[in-house]
């Protein structure tokens, strides 16, 4: 009887030896996904905040065409965001004019130059460069 105490004892040994480690497996698997789940929550953030900026320019580009640059006002959700569109002329000549668009959306910033043209009664982008 001594013989299988001794065995019992062994194989309960080995046995907690392996509940402890599939544990410590599961906490790491655990922690992994959890990480990865952290990071794809920022990643889809801080993408919504870039497809923001990028709609930010169109909005100057429209506000451009108006003879007088008229202020843009943005909806509230998206002012809610410190997001600002600045228009300033850098020169103009007879039928030209380029105008350089400023988008802030929070700590991010987006550059855009436009040349526009006068055609009839209304002004056309000509040419449109985006800066960072």
């Amino acid at each position: 009887m001594t013989r299988s105490r001794h065995n019992f004892a062994r194989r309960r040994g080995f046995a907690t030896f392996m509940a402890i480690s599939l544990i410590i497996i599961v906490g790491a698997v655990l922690l992994v996904l959890g990480a990865f789940f952290v990071n794809d929550a920022k990643r889809t953030r801080s993408e919504t905040a870039e497809a923001q900026l990028r709609q930010l320019p169109t909005a100057g580009a429209v506000a451009a065409m108006n003879d007088p640059i008229k202020p843009i006002t943005l909806p509230p959700q998206i002012a809610q965001q410190q997001a600002t569109v600045t228009l300033t002329e850098r020169s103009t000549a007879a039928g030209e004019r380029v105008i350089l668009v400023d988008a802030t959306l929070g700590k991010r910033h987006m550059h855009q130059t436009l040349h526009l043209a006068r055609e009839g009664d209304r002004w056309v982008v000509r040419d449109a460069a985006l800066g960072q």
